[in-house]
């Protein structure tokens, strides 16, 4: 689901929050804020080989997955 071009590792949410100050850094507080269901399926991942800057975040239940993807030069 985060593709095929990258390398991910899994990390925690504090990890990413430490690594992790670019656009939409408080997107997983957010998350956990307004849908806690949503964040409680969440799984974290760093890409660690072309932009290892980025976040990723899947959410998985039996019905539905998506990928949140935040990428630090981004602009509102």
């Amino acid at each position: 689901m985060l593709g095929t071009m990258e390398e991910f590792i899994p990390e925690n949410l504090e990890e990413a929050g430490r690594r992790y100050s670019g656009f939409g850094k408080d997107l997983y507080r957010q998350i956990e804020q307004r849908f806690p269901d949503v964040f409680s399926n969440l799984q974290y991942y760093q890409c660690i080989d072309i932009q290892t800057e980025d976040s990723c975040a899947i959410y998985t239940n039996d019905q539905n997955s998506f990928v949140f993807s935040l990428i630090p030069y981004a602009k509102k």
